[in-house]
């Protein structure tokens, strides 16, 4: 019996067919109206042994794969049919065999029209995520989704979301599947759609064939693109209310991230088929192609997901671009095209082997879309590292104001936002606020924050730090869910416990009181580590201490430089309380409890961060819970002795070697170091520019030696988060890539024939910014060649 290999990508998703009928008579449904007809034979709804064939099964395969999470999505036909009950039996058995083995994600896939509260129920209590078929406006879904006695089916759908939508189900909807016609208007369809404001949009293309071509009534060239780029505009517009896959599986591919989706990109099918009697089949849509078109011949009483993913199908859709016709393989979208969804290759004289039916949809939607969202526009940023380091400041006030809004509703967050609010409006502590947030690791807990939950009290140790910098008295309290408070810049204060604190801030010291401790919490170890806020430091300058805006707004309206007043008025100053938090006590930070930073103490419970004894040195960043933004392992809290002797001795030849190297406008000067495992060499983190990572073990030869190249590579990196240097998926990025490479290793032979090819792209190709990029480029090519 043959057995998937070890190497192959795994199947991570199910399919599982519950019920074989439907209560709707869809004109474009795959399973019904289309080349394959074998629901005929298949039971009617999914019977217990088979069930629990298929959960045992799927249970033995996560566990050899050791698989940390799997999809089973419920399906048909229409999958409520077969009842609550039948319902509950179904997610209990998968729940029973799967939950001790791996992360289950139950979704079942439904056109909502008897949709009711017992069938939520049992999705509540197993969690299974609900998405919808409705395809737009009343008109443009009647046009093909009627129910078997010709009638309307979308008030019943809608009432089905709105069912949805109450909050005792709220957090089960997915969003709703959109199938494109070209006859509906595009505008209409997606605001119908947006009014019902699902958390996310899919639009499918109609499944088509080279021998059952989609509709083209209007005989337009690119009609579904046409069509589709129709809908991107009125959602870009709209603010991109919320995601839509097929948008946002283009956007991520053209800046080098994964797939959204099976009908885009080159990531390998993940995806298996259970039909209600047990067989194993291939992606279901591959019914349109051909009457037996998804069979495989094994089924799960008798075969196991690791056989069936040896199946040809199975891996003709595993090789990405390997696997495509020799027209996608040379086409420059095949990244985010990724040839379209492998049934829609299908013709009867070269089965699978063609382009996409909407080959020139697909093409012209990835082009259309690539060309709405590069920014042309030139960016000063491009011009030196003054410039890129102010820009680089501009995209975390940016994402300040995005946590804002996602952090509005926490419990004592607006305390601290209006004293974000007031030192940036105040020309004399705009500076310090600015400091901090460009600590990269700031940008780090951000991101997180943004894609996850909010780090209430990173953020809230984010403005305490803050105004401990800015030498205002204030005081904010919330609850610290570790015993590790750090305060960004600064360093970490030691808690007895997690629970809420109250942190006084006034001129050159701190107090942290605890107020109470959390629910069965044990007192703080020493050692012990815990994912709070950000770090400390001695009264000098943060990091990328950037001048006041002179006027300019900050993000959420934060007031402009200029002695504009903000919200609340402006922080107090030495020993005035701050707005938006209660006076300081003594004010001043003298008595028991206070911490002095003036006398940079250093106790069992404060470590404030080192910075590196050289000019304009570095800090050394060994504790910021948000650290953990590298390729290699960070290396525990450790002293600081012989790790910064190394370093600075490594300033020391850097200077030595290049004496220019301190007032060059275009160096890279690291702001953190961060140590890291031995072994790793330098390295850069995930987020935020300034940071470099160094290998505890690294010599100054290899810091001195390394350093000029890795920071060319950190200046580009950040110059492509704050600007656009070239069309998303341009071959341009990889030139840019290897002119970059070889001028930061000095290979002046590399560098000349990626220059040469970026200059001879179509115009196009580049923005005013990567074109300046490039002739700068050029420059110090021929610099450095005079030089040599």
């Amino acid at each position: 019996m043959t057995s998937q290999s070890p190497d192959d990508p795994p199947l991570r998703q199910l399919v599982l067919k519950i019920h074989s009928r439907c209560d709707l008579l869809c004109d474009h449904c795959y399973v019904y109206q289309h080349a394959d007809q074998s629901w005929r034979s298949r039971p009617t709804f999914i019977r217990p042994e088979t069930v629990r064939a298929v959960a045992a099964r799927l249970a033995e395969y996560a566990a050899a794969r050791a698989l940390e999470s799997v999809s089973v999505i419920l399906h048909g036909g229409e999958p409520l049919l077969v009842g609550p009950a039948r319902l509950r039996d179904i997610c209990a058995e998968l729940t029973r065999a799967l939950s001790p083995l791996t992360a289950l994600d139950l979704r079942m896939h439904t056109n909502a029209v008897t949709l009711n509260r017992r069938h939520l129920d049992v999705c509540r209590e197993f969690g299974v995520r609900v998405s919808v078929s409705l395809d737009g406006d009343r008109a443009a879904n009647d046009r093909h989704r009627l129910d078997r006695r010709g009638r309307s089916s979308y008030d019943r759908v809608v009432r089905g979301i709105r069912l949805l939508q109450e909050p005792e189900y709220r957090h089960l909807f997915s969003g709703v599947l959109c199938t494109v016609d070209v006859a509906n208007d595009p505008v209409a369809v997606h605001d119908a759609l947006a009014e019902l404001a699902p958390p996310r949009i899919d639009y499918l293309l109609p499944h088509s064939t080279w021998d059952s071509p989609p509709p083209n009534p209007a005989r337009a060239t690119t009609p579904y693109a046409d069509w589709l780029l129709a809908v991107f505009d009125r959602w870009e517009r709209q603010g991109r209310p919320m995601p839509v896959r097929t948008f946002d599986s283009v956007l991520s591919t053209l800046r080098g991230g994964p797939p959204l989706t099976e009908a885009l990109g080159l990531a390998p099918s993940e995806l298996a088929v259970i039909e209600t009697d047990g067989t194993f089949e291939q992606a279901d849509w591959l019914k349109t192609a051909y009457a037996g078109a998804p069979e495989t011949g094994y089924d799960v009483f008798r075969h196991g997901f690791a056989e069936f993913a040896t199946h040809p199908g199975v891996q003709a859709r595993q090789t990405g671009v390997e696997g495509l016709s020799d027209t996608c393989r040379s086409c420059e979208v095949v990244r985010s095209c990724g040839g379209g969804l492998y049934g829609h290759r299908y013709s009867s004289e070269n089965g699978f082997g063609n382009p996409s039916v909407f080959c020139d949809d697909l093409r012209s939607l990835v082009e259309g879309i690539t060309d709405r969202v590069t920014d042309r526009s030139f960016s000063p940023a491009v011009l030196g590292m003054p410039q890129l380091t102010w820009a680089q400041l501009e995209l975390d006030r940016v994402l300040v104001r995005r946590a804002q809004e996602h952090l509005a509703s926490a419990p004592d967050w607006a305390d601290a936002w209006r004293l974000l609010l007031a030192l940036d409006a105040d020309p004399g502590t705009a500076p310090q606020l600015d400091a901090v947030l460009a600590h990269p690791y700031v940008r780090t807990g951000l991101q997180r924050s943004l894609r996850g939950p909010a780090d209430t009290g990173r953020f809230m140790a984010l403005a305490a730090a803050a105004a401990l910098r800015a030498g205002v008295s204030a005081t904010l309290s919330w609850d610290q869910p570790g015993t590790r408070l750090h305060l960004p810049t600064w360093g970490t204060y030691r808690l007895d416990a997690p629970g809420r604190i109250e942190v006084t801030v006034a001129p050159n010291a701190f107090r942290v009181r605890e107020v109470t401790m959390a629910p069965n919490a044990s007192p703080a170890r020493e050692g012990e580590a815990a994912r709070d806020a950000s770090p400390v430091r001695e009264g000098q300058a943060a990091p990328n201490a950037s001048p006041g805006r002179e006027g300019q707004a900050a993000p959420d309206a934060s007031p402009g430089r200029e002695g504009q007043a903000a919200p609340d008025a402006s922080p107090g100053r030495e020993g005035q309380a701050a707005p938006g938090a209660s006076p300081a006590g003594e004010g001043r930070g003298v008595g028991p409890g206070w911490v002095r930073l003036d006398e940079v103490p250093v106790s069992a419970r404060w470590r404030p961060v080192d910075r590196l004894p050289v000019q304009d040195g570095p800090l050394v960043d060994d504790a910021d819970p948000y650290r953990d933004c590298y390729p290699f392992p960070v290396a525990p809290p450790l002293e600081c002795g012989e790790f910064a002797e190394r370093m600075a001795r490594a300033h020391e030849l850097l200077a030595k070697d290049a004496p220019a190297r301190h007032s060059d406008p275009d160096a890279f000067h690291p702001t953190v170091l961060t140590p890291l495992a031995a072994g790793s060499g330098l390295a850069l983190g995930a987020h935020g520019f300034g940071a470099l990572g160094v290998a505890v073990d690294v010599s100054p030869e290899e810091f001195a030696r390394e350093l000029p190249r890795i920071g060319r590579r950190a200046r580009l990196t950040a110059l492509r988060e704050t600007a656009d240097l070239h069309r998303p998926g341009s071959p341009a990025g990889a030139l840019l890539d290897r002119a970059d490479e070889a001028l930061g290793r000095r290979s002046h032979e590399e560098a000349a024939p990626a220059l040469a090819a970026l200059t001879l792209l179509p115009e196009s190709e580049l923005t005013s910014t990567g074109a300046v990029l490039v002739a700068r480029m050029w420059s110090q090519w021929s610099s450095a060649c005079e030089g040599s």
